[in-house]
């Protein structure tokens, strides 16, 4: 046999080989064991040819492409990661939809026409949670009035909201309304009814007069004692009664009852003189006047219709200063202690209805030299009685002079009067205590001016 490399040396023995040798030999008898240095020809290793041998490394020109007929392409990387699903792709779940799918309750049903953003002008108002409430605020002079049958809100508008501040010019309008003078095409205005009129092509550039014709209410001109009024205020008819009874007087005497001559039941009527007719015999039919003696309940003479008053103050309290000297001053009169004629005394004046009275008053000086009163007529800016002329020492400290007013006048119309007096001079006394001192007695008034007035006519 030629020398081989490949095949071991032939020199020995196989009883002397080791145990191991005699199992291959044995194998080798009955074809189960291969030459290990070559299989069909190949030997183990990593270069192209050869068998591979699992030692790590890749062997040159080796066609692994393939494992289960799938090229390396088809297979991913052990450390290979996929990509989300989307709305337009498949892929994995993530973690935050797995959350999503898990936050669904059993049953749960999808939300229908329902929004969770609410665009108001450039801002999105976004629901903060699932059952989120929006809220509607009335801003100013806006009213909201909910209406939960119907599931609506109402919005109105009570007055000018601030934001409307532009609209009270022109300005903001368009078209023909920011610029028009006048109406585009003129109109007629007329007026119907109670009153009728018309005023044509009224344009809206200038004021317009609309002659207006009242609707005759059907009354003939004139004048008229009873007239009938309808609820609009026109006359309907007219009539001119005769008699109290057509003209519905019921407390007036009628013609009837009155008599030129005394009879039963009837009112006597004056003749041109106003007297009694001559029919009347005695002073009733003569008299110009009644006495008072004549008339049950009234007093004998008309001289007792009196007003009395003074100047009442309480004990210890002066009369008051004198001052200023030369001036006419206002004496105080605060009291009516009776008065059966009607003076009103107010604000140390009385007033006098037209008549002629009688007067008789006087005002008290204290401390002064020359002095005088008089009644003055404040209506009329004139000095009805003046008062009587009186004189004393100032330097004598305890000198007392009282003015009197005593006289009769008559005057034609309601007149208002006071008391007035002047003192030309006066000591220090009269300064303080001119218009009187007080006597201090225990439980008696001051009393200082004083009038006693009747009315005798």
């Amino acid at each position: 046999m030629a020398y081989n490399a490949n095949i071991p040396a032939n020199d020995g023995f196989i009883a002397d080989a080791p145990g191991e040798i005699r199992t291959n030999n044995e194998g080798l008898k009955t074809d189960q064991i291969v030459d290990a240095g070559k299989l069909k020809g190949l030997s183990p290793g990593n270069a192209s040819g050869n068998i591979p041998v699992s030692n790590g490394t890749v062997n040159t020109n080796l066609n692994a492409e393939k494992v289960g007929g799938k090229v390396a392409a088809d297979f991913a990387p052990a450390n290979h990661t996929h990509a989300a699903a989307t709305t337009s792709s498949n892929g994995l779940m993530a973690n935050t939809d797995k959350a999503k799918l898990d936050g669904i309750a059993a049953g749960a049903q999808v939300n229908q026409n329902a929004f969770s953003n609410v665009l108001v002008g450039g801002t999105t108002i976004q629901a903060d949670a699932q059952t989120d409430t929006l809220e509607l605020v009335a801003g100013t002079n806006i009213a909201l009035t909910p209406d939960a049958t119907n599931d609506r809100v109402i919005i109105g508008v009570t007055g000018k909201v601030p934001s409307a501040t532009a609209a009270d010019t022109a300005a903001v309008c368009t078209g023909n309304a920011a610029t028009a003078t006048t109406f585009q095409t003129a109109r007629t205005i007329g007026i119907s009814g109670d009153a009728t009129g018309t005023a044509t092509s009224f344009n809206g550039g200038a004021n317009i007069t609309i002659p207006l014709t009242l609707t005759a209410s059907g009354v003939t001109a004139g004048t008229y004692r009873s007239v009938t009024i309808d609820a609009k205020g026109r006359v309907t008819a007219g009539t001119n009664p005769t008699t109290l009874a057509t003209a519905g007087i019921t407390d007036a005497v009628p013609v009837s009852d009155v008599a030129t001559t005394a009879a039963a039941n009837k009112l006597l009527k004056l003749n041109a003189s106003g007297l009694l007719p001559a029919s009347i015999t005695g002073n009733a039919a003569t008299a110009s006047s009644v006495p008072w003696s004549g008339i049950t309940g009234v007093p004998a003479a008309a001289s007792s219709l009196i007003a009395v008053i003074n100047d009442t103050r309480a004990s210890g309290t002066n009369g008051g200063s004198a001052a200023p000297a030369n001036t006419w001053n206002t004496r105080v009169l605060n009291t009516a202690l009776v008065d059966q004629i009607g003076i009103n005394l107010s604000s140390n004046q009385f007033t006098l209805p037209a008549g002629t009275y009688e007067i008789n008053a006087s005002a008290p000086f204290f401390g002064c030299n020359r002095v005088k009163a008089r009644l003055q007529n404040i209506t009329d800016s004139t000095t009805t009685i003046m008062g009587t002329s009186e004189a004393g020492n100032s330097a004598a400290y305890w000198t007392s002079q009282r003015s009197i007013i005593q006289g009769v006048f008559t005057i034609a119309a309601s007149k208002v009067l006071e008391i007035q007096c002047i003192a030309y001079s006066y000591g220090g006394e009269g300064t303080v205590n001119g218009y009187g001192i007080s006597t201090s007695m225990t439980g008696a008034n001051e009393v200082y001016t004083v009038a006693t007035i009747r009315k005798i006519g």
